[in-house]
């Protein structure tokens, strides 16, 4: 991990932290448990070395780059001690394939981690929302005739988002999110902004 990315870590543990310590309002009914699926588009920052290899073949000509972003498996449950707040766990991805006529190759970045929301609505799932993840990180590099690449080691990741829910049914909610994710996997750091589309059901 690089000097920069050790000294943002503390600033993404403190934000993390902080949620338990924002002013409460009035709770409103909730669930016993809801999970939470998204989907999206993002920005990928690799290490400077890496970057300069995606970026020659991003520019190639005949190269088609798409980049995706999600949260997949997302299980939570309401929280005692906070209210209009979940905790539980999910899977986020960042992955950007190049493609040509020759092929393809995809990037795959995944954090398996705790994660926390903190709704300011009148429940779960509903108004303005600050969500913070912290958790393990890996990744795997894939290639079109079928073979790929893991990650040597397991690293660890860290995110913070913002975002707004609208309440759709009675147990149907959408998730508009922005968030930031920092991975640190084989000695590198990886940095992802993304913007999904979700819903929390």
């Amino acid at each position: 991990m690089t000097t920069a990315e050790t000294r943002r870590l503390p600033l993404f543990i403190c934000l993390f932290a902080l949620f338990a310590l924002l002013p409460m309002t009035a709770q409103a009914e909730t669930e016993k448990w809801y999970t939470y699926w998204a989907l999206g588009t993002a920005t990928i920052k690799y290490p400077s070395e890496l970057e300069s290899v995606v970026d020659s073949v991003r520019n190639s000509p005949g190269v088609d780059s798409t980049v995706y972003s999600g949260d997949f498996f997302g299980f939570y449950s309401p929280v005692d001690w906070a209210e209009q707040s979940i905790a539980g766990f999910v899977i986020h991805s960042d992955s950007e394939r190049l493609e040509s006529d020759l092929g393809w190759v995809q990037m795959n970045l995944y954090t398996y981690s705790f994660s926390f929301m903190r709704f300011y609505g009148t429940e779960p799932g509903d108004g303005f929302f600050l969500r913070g993840d912290a958790g393990f990180a890996t990744g795997v590099v894939e290639y079109s005739d079928g073979s790929s690449t893991d990650f040597d080691e397991t690293g660890f990741g860290l995110l913070f988002g913002v975002g707004y829910g609208f309440k759709v049914t009675e147990g149907t909610r959408i998730l508009l999110t922005l968030s930031h994710a920092e991975r640190d996997i084989d000695d590198e750091g990886f940095g992802a902004t993304s913007l999904t589309v979700g819903g929390l059901f």
